[in-house]
């Protein structure tokens, strides 16, 4: 909906503004432990919003903590495969990501913001971008190395502004229009119910 704005415009290469990296492997699947000291963001979490903001929806684990594989607030989690869509971390606390995702890094937050980077990744020509950039015959992932290369476009920092604003302002209509849609289910079900017994 909002793609037509990232037309016409300045590009940077997504290396050059972002730092990427794969999430950890772990050995075998990452099973939920109550109380442990790390918290794990995986695909799944990075699929419904923009923002990745609540623990609650996370895994914990103990892990060793290593400081340079940490998830930080306002780091971009990208899915790697099947479905690409990427979300902002907002979580202030020990995170690591799992393999399942790409952790983007925004350089300069005086260039590019990370919000903006990602709602751009999610668009139709972000994500037309990617799937040109994707392999596999079965589950399509998409390597690194040309994750590195996507062409970003980059207004300024007002008009990337103004991108995540109307975002938010959409959203919230959405979400408006959601429970207003829920209440008028459960209204007609609700007399349904009374007319048919």
């Amino acid at each position: 909906m909002y793609s037509a704005i990232f037309y016409s415009m300045q590009t940077e290469k997504l290396k050059n503004i972002a730092n990427v990296s794969l999430g950890y492997s772990f050995r075998g699947s990452v099973k939920n432990k109550k109380g442990g000291n790390m918290l794990v963001v995986q695909a799944k979490n990075a699929k419904d919003s923009l923002y990745i903001d609540s623990e609650d929806e996370l895994i914990k684990i103990d892990h060793p903590i290593y400081e340079d594989r940490l998830v930080l607030p306002d780091d971009i989690i990208l899915t790697s495969r099947g479905y690409f869509h990427a979300a902002v971390s907002k979580i202030d606390n020990n995170m690591i990501a799992s393999s399942s995702v790409y952790i983007l890094r925004s350089k300069d937050t005086s260039i590019i913001l990370p919000e903006y980077l990602a709602l751009y990744l999610n668009s139709l020509q972000g994500q037309a971008s990617i799937i040109r950039n994707q392999t596999g015959a079965m589950v399509k992932v998409i390597l690194k190395s040309d994750l590195e290369g996507l062409k970003i476009p980059i207004p300024n920092i007002e008009r990337q502004k103004t991108v995540i604003q109307l975002f938010q302002t959409m959203d919230n209509m959405q979400n408006i229009l959601s429970k207003k849609q829920t209440l008028l289910d459960q209204t007609f079900n609700g007399l349904l119910s009374q007319i048919t017994h």
